[in-house]
């Protein structure tokens, strides 16, 4: 499973280029070390595996630590000011509209911010 972000392709008169739209994605894996050796890799060495579960809090910790700085690193200057919205599906770990640890991810370095929610999907503004 992986999180994807991506917005509607605009110009930025700042850089004088336009931006594409491809803000990232991350895959939900984890580096464990292997338990036993196999053919093309010896015990011990670092494998990746998939996240078994993908609960709250880890959908938590990508959307503050990985979604938003790239969606700052990456967003043109120019619309700093208005809102961003991120748009989910109606899956059980995704966020509240109104969780506060996200809205003060997405408000930090002068980004505006508001929330707003509906049934079929869940807006999370920075």
């Amino acid at each position: 499973m992986f999180l994807a972000a991506v917005a509607r392709p605009r110009y930025d008169p700042y850089k004088k280029t336009k931006f594409n739209g491809k803000i990232g994605i991350w895959p939900f894996t984890e580096e464990s070390v292997a338990q036993r050796s196999r053919a093309n890799r010896p015990k011990g060495s670092l494998v990746t595996k998939n996240i078994e579960s993908i609960d709250s809090h880890v959908y938590k910790d990508y959307i503050i630590n990985k979604v938003i700085p790239a969606i700052k690193k990456v967003w043109p200057r120019g619309e700093k000011w208005k809102e961003i919205f991120i748009q989910q599906d109606n899956a059980k770990p995704h966020l509240s509209p109104n969780d506060t640890d996200v809205v003060a991810a997405g408000t930090s370095d002068g980004w505006t911010s508001g929330c707003s929610g509906n049934l079929r999907t869940h807006r999370i503004s920075m």
